[in-house]
């Protein structure tokens, strides 16, 4: 089963407790229904198919596995997935703002930007790995999924 969240609003401003957002649910890239929340601390609303939705609860018990925190296991759910997603898409929002005007780079532990005004990536990046080596890490070169990972340790 391929699982994803399209279309994604979220609301800052109305996010108080969770989240402020609405989404639609896709099951192997066809829509099955919507979920939202209101961002005051309740549940997510979702509007799916009864059958469906107990499809995709099982699913997400494949994909996830319990966590404990603080001595309390959190069991795998929809809801928690579909938290992870609106985490991701912002994550992926502010990267990609980011790095439209700006080089990112890991050095010494850090996450490090600097503006690239008429500059090309390229000739940025040549500039930062000259001045500290291969231990400088540029994200704007990165592949998608490595360049998220890496900026998600840092923010």
């Amino acid at each position: 089963m391929k699982l994803e969240l399209k279309n994604i609003k979220h609301s800052a401003f109305a996010s108080e407790e969770t989240h402020c957002f609405e989404a639609k649910v896709y099951v192997d890239g066809k829509p099955v229904g919507t979920v939202s929340n209101e961002g005051r601390g309740g549940p997510d609303r979702v509007h799916v198919p009864n059958d469906v939705h107990a499809e995709i609860e099982a699913h997400i018990k494949t994909i996830m596995k319990p966590e404990v925190i603080q001595g309390i296991t959190i069991e795998p759910s929809f809801e928690i997935w579909c938290g992870e997603q609106v985490n991701l898409f912002l994550v992926k929002r502010d990267l990609n703002r980011r790095l439209k005007k700006k080089l990112l780079f890991v050095q010494d532990g850090k996450l490090w930007e600097t503006p690239l005004g008429n500059h090309s990536v390229a000739a940025v990046s040549e500039h930062f790995k000259k001045k500290y080596g291969d231990d400088c890490k540029i994200l704007n070169t990165l592949p998608e999924a490595e360049r998220i990972a890496s900026f998600m340790q840092y923010v």
